[in-house]
């Protein structure tokens, strides 16, 4: 089914067609399950490697790696991420 888009004009209305676009469905990459990190938590990333959990939001670890790829904010459930 096609949407339209209706716009006032004055005393005439536009109607124009518009087309919808098709959804790609993306590889789902964070765990549905709430995971639990604390402070101090050490952790793996599959590309940051060994880093130290520093601060814990609801959703948002902020990790700290080596220096040469220093502090990152991740999604806590993302499936990058592990306790060691």
């Amino acid at each position: 089914m096609a949407k339209v888009n209706i716009q006032p004009l004055g005393d005439r209305v536009l109607v124009k067609q518009v087309e919808e676009k098709e959804q790609v469905k993306k590889e789902k990459r964070v765990y549905k399950e709430d995971r639990v990190f604390n402070y101090g938590d050490k952790v793996n990333h599959e590309i940051y490697g060994d880093g130290v959990v520093i601060e814990v939001t609801n959703t948002i670890l902020t990790v700290a790696f080596n220096k040469d790829v220093g502090i990152k904010k991740i999604l806590k459930n993302h499936k990058s991420i592990r306790r060691v």
